[in-house]
């Protein structure tokens, strides 16, 4: 990891511009202040300008770093998660299984037959 750092300006807006309910997250993110009192100008809730702050940005596996906003999962997408889990680690099962019997002398044709294909 890089000692680099810089400093940069965060220009935050709102996920709800009508009545500013939602969540902050990062517009942009400048090199100058200038650059963010610029890009800020009315693009927050009812046409206003966006609030700027300074971050010190770090420089990891060779690119700088900022703040930004993360989208929580909804209800529907967590149980979607579950299902993926589910179905990836099956998955990966499965591929260990094939793995094994291939180490043992086992052929395509082999496996195949025993997942149920043609003999």
């Amino acid at each position: 990891m890089s000692d680099k750092k810089r400093k940069v300006y965060v220009v935050w807006s709102n996920t709800d511009l009508n009545e500013g309910r939602g969540y902050e997250f990062a517009l942009n993110v400048c090199e100058t202040m200038a650059t963010a009192i610029r890009r800020g100008k009315g693009q927050y809730v009812q046409g206003g300008d966006c609030r700027v702050t300074e971050f010190e940005s770090p420089f990891i596996d060779g690119q700088w770093l900022a703040p930004y906003y993360l989208v929580p999962p909804t209800k529907e997408d967590i149980a979607t998660q579950a299902r993926l889990d589910v179905e990836n680690n099956k998955r990966k099962a499965r591929d260990a299984a094939i793995e094994k019997a291939k180490k043992l002398g086992l052929s395509d044709e082999d496996i195949s037959a025993l997942k149920g294909g043609a003999p």
